[in-house]
């Protein structure tokens, strides 16, 4: 965003990523969190190994007679990536600028390929450069000639895997139980009854991506 990466934490105190098999660079699962404060990196580093700490100016005075070579000075968990998956994950940033590019690819054949449909594409800022994580596409409620459950239906009919990202939180029976309603939040919740997420990866093959394009255009009847 305005150039800088989202991880430089321009914006924030704490950026967090992650690296779940469907994201633009994979570990095989995990994720990473930045921040250029130090204290919080510490203590993040802390929570990581269960609140342990090793640093001599942390912890509290015990018995001499005793070795006192590590302390759980708070609560944390193991949050570590195992060293295997970590290797997965820097390999596959060596690559990140490639697999970002590819996806703008895809992202600007279906820009064109959809720009006469009765569909709504997605926006993008002059001031970003998105990774394309997601291509979602909205399906008006006002239209209609067409739905986003015939829409959705058909193209799985026809082998094209899309999905719908995602669903209200507020919706979930968990938050539900909590007080939350529809109605809550009628924004989230017009997107939900309108968005299709199409295929969208670094690997989808041009052939692949025409079969998804031809399919909707047939759907559309355009």
């Amino acid at each position: 965003f305005n150039k800088e990466k989202v991880g430089s934490c321009e914006y924030s105190d704490i950026t967090v990523f992650s690296f779940h098999p469907v994201k633009i660079i994979t570990s095989g699962e995990g994720g990473m969190a930045m921040t250029n404060n130090k204290d919080l990196a510490e203590k993040m580093q802390r929570f990581r190994v269960h609140g342990i700490t090793s640093d001599k100016s942390l912890m509290e005075h015990r018995s001499i007679e005793e070795i006192w070579n590590y302390q759980q000075i708070e609560l944390g968990f193991n949050y570590r990536m195992t060293d295997i998956h970590a290797s997965l994950g820097l390999s596959q940033l060596e690559r990140l600028d490639e697999f970002v590019s590819r996806r703008h690819e895809i992202a600007k054949k279906y820009d064109q390929q959809f720009e006469s449909l009765p569909i709504i594409i997605p926006r993008q800022i002059p001031q970003s450069y998105s990774s394309y994580h997601l291509y979602p596409i909205r399906i008006s409620r006002e239209n209609a000639s067409i739905s986003q459950k015939d829409v959705y239906n058909k193209l799985r009919a026809n082998g094209i895997l899309v999905n719908l990202h995602y669903t209200p939180v507020h919706r979930q029976p968990y938050f539900e139980s909590m007080g939350f309603k529809e109605g809550d939040f009628p924004e989230s919740e017009k997107f939900h009854q309108e968005v299709i997420s199409l295929p969208m990866f670094s690997a989808l093959k041009n052939l692949d991506q025409d079969q998804v394009i031809s399919n909707l255009l047939k759907i559309t009847d355009r």
